[in-house]
């Protein structure tokens, strides 16, 4: 027959892998949180160092035309001359029929 101080250390032996299963997710969790915040942090700094030096105002693109480049009526007539007897498909969507 077990006696009580035999019975508490089986007790004790049953619950040691459970209590360090817990112990390794409680400091996996702890690890994987301090990597986050530190990756967040490191990002915010990025991001605060380009937004404070990398503002030099609006920039506005023109557009110009090349010489050769032909108009929209232009365009339109060489579809339309183009796609004569065409399947109505890519390019010529619309520009089969008059």
């Amino acid at each position: 027959m077990p006696t009580a101080a035999h019975q508490s250390t089986t007790v004790r032996r049953q619950k040691l892998p459970a209590a360090l299963l817990y112990a390794c997710l409680s400091v996996g969790l702890l690890i994987a949180t301090a990597e986050a915040q530190a990756t967040q942090e490191k990002k915010d700094s990025i991001n605060s160092r380009q937004t404070t030096s990398g503002k030099k105002g609006n920039v506005r693109i023109k557009y110009f035309s090349s010489p050769s480049e032909e108009s929209a009526s232009q365009r339109e007539r060489r579809l339309y001359r183009e796609c004569k007897g065409r399947p109505d498909a890519g390019a010529c969507l619309g520009y089969t029929r008059r």
